[in-house]
């Protein structure tokens, strides 16, 4: 499945584009695109990263996200693909 959603961020608005997969509690976001919208490359940062993740987390009750990159189009070393991040609860979610 893919999916465009579109985050609001203090700094203005975030797309995402990514492959969706969902395997129990475990959720892939496989070729992983962020577009800001009036969004500078570096206001998000790791900490806003970490912080959406915690929410979508909470909001579809998994336990682990992995975000999967997609080869990078422009930015930081146009055309390598950046590795893998996986995210874990630190506390699981009760069944």
């Amino acid at each position: 499945m893919s999916s465009s959603p579109i985050l609001r961020h203090p700094f203005g608005m975030i797309e995402i584009l990514a492959e969706i997969a969902l395997d129990g509690r475990h959720l892939t976001l496989g070729g992983l695109h962020v577009y800001g919208i009036n969004v500078d490359a570096n206001d998000l940062g790791i900490g806003g990263i970490r912080r959406i993740v915690r929410e979508v987390m909470e909001d579809l009750n998994v336990d682990q996200i992995t975000i999967e990159g997609a080869v990078r189009a422009t930015g930081a070393g146009p055309g390598r693909t950046p590795r893998h991040l996986r995210f874990t609860r630190k506390v699981p979610a009760e069944k």
